[in-house]
């Protein structure tokens, strides 16, 4: 028998790499020079294609934004997100701006989010046409550039320090398992937005104006959710009502 709580809003499947020196305490992020979430800072990811595995959609974005390659076995898997927009249909009649996306049914983001362990990579992160490298320190070390949340997805700075703070150096090195991983904090975070304008585009934007978000973090060893799996857990969240309250 098929789970109904199984059949919701759509998803889409995305990856997220964040390339990472477990030593030096940084993270490489890029600098969004074009298209969606242009002017942000993040990491390296974009939409799984079709006939792709999420890991493997996952390396192949990261070579193409950054050059970098790395085998899927070494890449570290840390979370999912579920980014929800309830925009309204068309902007709002008090805002006479150009209006970016009018689908207030786009289906929900559904992002694989995974480190990328520098000594593991092949490379130099190198600039492309849609991103720009830049080196931050996760550590509080001063004259050296610090995370700029400010200008990243809102819901980053939800999630993204609690799993920071967990890594090397800020832990023994002694926090690995048996295979020499580093063992990660993980994160399934679901966040909903209501739409504005965005301060880099000036134009309406769904995925602006993060109203509410929740998250659950577990440690040890992370089981892989099935399709199913995924969607029930994002399906029961949404008829918690939590956001509405």
């Amino acid at each position: 028998m098929q789970n109904p709580e199984f059949y919701g809003k759509p998803r889409k499947l995305y990856t997220l790499v964040y390339p990472i020196d477990f030593e030096k305490g940084t993270v490489v992020l890029g600098y969004k020079k074009r298209g969606f979430g242009v002017g942000k800072y993040n990491g390296y990811g974009g939409k799984v294609e079709h006939g792709e595995t999420i890991v493997e959609g996952a390396t192949r974005e990261l070579e193409e934004e950054s050059t970098l390659t790395i085998a899927p076995t070494s890449l570290l898997p840390i979370g999912i997100l579920f980014l929800e927009s309830l925009a309204p249909l068309t902007t709002p009649s008090s805002t006479p701006t150009p209006i970016l996306i009018t689908n207030n049914s786009l289906p929900i983001l559904e992002i694989h989010v995974y480190l990328a362990p520098l000594p593991s990579c092949a490379g130099q992160p190198t600039e492309t046409e849609e991103m720009r490298p830049e080196i931050f320190t996760y550590l509080p070390k001063p004259h050296t550039p610090q995370i700029p949340y400010p200008q990243m997805w809102a819901e980053t700075e939800e999630w993204l320090p609690g799993i920071l703070k967990k890594l090397p150096p800020n832990v023994p090195v002694e926090n690995m398992d048996g295979s020499g991983k580093i063992k990660t904090t993980y994160v399934v975070h679901h966040a909903l937005f209501t739409g504005g304008i965005s301060p880099n585009t000036g134009v309406w934007d769904p995925w602006e104006n993060m109203h509410r978000s929740g998250l659950e973090t577990w440690e040890g060893e992370v089981k892989e959710w099935t399709e199913e799996e995924r969607g029930v857990w994002i399906e029961r969240k949404r008829r918690e009502g939590w956001w509405l309250k």
